[in-house]
């Protein structure tokens, strides 16, 4: 019965010396010390096990913990490489906008090239607008433009709207009277204005990094 109670004695020790889990040693202690009069056929191994298996339980939580905050940081990773890919691509049509806009104060009859540049622009632009298509893609597919291809089925989204009127504005542009460009200046620069604040609204900066801090908090 005395060497019964020391073993007792000396595993709970060795749980107080234990580096772990403080709700782990609590368990353990509680359990212990409801053994009052330890007999043959001793609970002991019983409780023990059942400590084990709260310790193996509390791992499997952690690493499921630790999984699920993996998965949401390569989420994130995805969705950085989205909108660096999709910031460079409107960067470069923000670019050809500003040039269109400027090309406007430019006088057709001192400058030889302005036919080209216009001609240049136009088929950049043309390219940037399908190029988009790959970030945004049409909207309500189902019913309209059905006899069109895939990419030009349903209705295009208000980024690559603007970027449609610029193309226009710039068709419009008259390579022979500077005056009659001027107005369309002011128009090609509220285009600009708008495609910037499309595309803001679809990176939505502000809400990317709130949401990862936030992550990151709840896997400390």
């Amino acid at each position: 019965m005395s060497r019964m109670k020391n073993e007792g004695e000396q595993r709970q020790q060795d749980i107080n010396r234990d580096d772990g889990s403080g709700i782990l040693k609590t368990i353990t202690m509680i359990l212990l010390a409801s053994t009052t009069d330890p007999v043959e056929g001793s609970i002991l191994p019983v409780i023990f096990t059942i400590i084990g298996a709260i310790w193996t339980l509390s791992v499997f939580f952690i690493n499921y913990q630790n999984e699920k905050l993996k998965k949401k940081i390569e989420h994130f990773k995805l969705l950085k490489d989205y909108n660096a890919e999709l910031k460079k691509w409107a960067n470069n049509t923000i670019d050809l906008m500003s040039t269109a806009g400027h090309l406007c104060l430019l006088d057709p009859k001192k400058d030889s090239q302005f036919y080209n540049q216009r001609h240049n622009l136009l088929i950049a632009l043309s390219a940037e607008i399908d190029k988009g298509r790959f970030f945004l893609p049409n909207t309500e597919i189902d019913g309209h433009g059905q006899y069109k291809a895939a990419a030009y089925q349903g209705f295009r989204v208000k980024a690559l709207n603007v970027l449609v009127d610029c193309y226009d504005l710039v068709k419009s542009i008259d390579y022979m009277d500077q005056q009659k460009n001027i107005p369309v200046t002011k128009q090609i620069m509220e285009c600009k204005r708008n495609f910037v604040s499309e595309v803001q609204i679809q990176l939505d900066p502000r809400k990317f990094e709130i949401d990862f801090i936030e992550t990151i908090k709840q896997g400390l």
